[in-house]
């Protein structure tokens, strides 16, 4: 059921990830009870990482229309009909242009699991150009100075509180420390 490649993968084989290892696991409780397991740590693991893509998405959206200058046009509320306690204002523009960037990004992951990990190698290499050529110019160019990176500030208009800190340490903190490698060994001959 979770073994078998993705859409247009059908020579990968099993791809590997939390269900493969979960139902190699639980193999010895018994076939039906494995691929349960292995379907439910799936889920599970699903569930914990899909409010990151929104998350990145609304923050990367909300910089590049404060960064550019750009209108971000009145406040809708997505997730309004929960009633206004649960309810959190988005702009217009910042919605419109999340929903496109998730858009963007699902199409090489529903495409396959050999496309996806294209597209996110080089999404990874196209974001660390920019880190390197900052490290490297500054110090090279003579004209690196520390007062030009502290004092790090918040967008204007923003509140900033304890809860407003708090509320953003646990994303921010899975975003950094959810480095994940896990190494593909083919254990059964690939689907036919």
């Amino acid at each position: 059921m979770f073994l078998p490649g993705r859409v247009g993968d059908d020579d990968a084989g099993p791809t590997g990830g939390i269900p493969s290892y979960a139902y190699e696991s639980f193999k010895p409780l018994g076939e039906r009870t494995a691929k349960h397991i292995g379907g439910m740590s799936g889920w599970a693991y699903w569930l914990g990482w899909f409010p990151v893509a929104p998350i990145n998405v609304i923050l990367t959206t909300s910089y590049i229309v404060a960064l550019t200058g750009l209108s971000a046009g009145h406040n809708v509320y997505p997730l309004g009909f929960l009633g206004a306690q649960w309810a959190a204002p988005l702009p217009i523009w910042v919605f419109v242009g999340s929903v496109i960037l998730l858009v963007l990004v699902f199409i090489p992951a529903y495409l396959g699991i050999r496309l996806g990990a294209s597209f996110a190698t080089v999404l990874g290499v196209l974001a660390m150009l920019p880190l390197t050529a900052l490290i490297f110019l500054g110090l090279f160019g003579g004209t690196f100075h520390a007062s030009n990176v502290s004092g790090f500030h918040f967008l204007p208009n923003t509140h900033v509180s304890p809860t407003f800190i708090f509320a953003w340490l646990f994303p921010i903190s899975w975003n950094v420390i959810a480095m994940e490698a896990v190494g593909r060994r083919r254990t059964t001959s690939p689907p036919t």
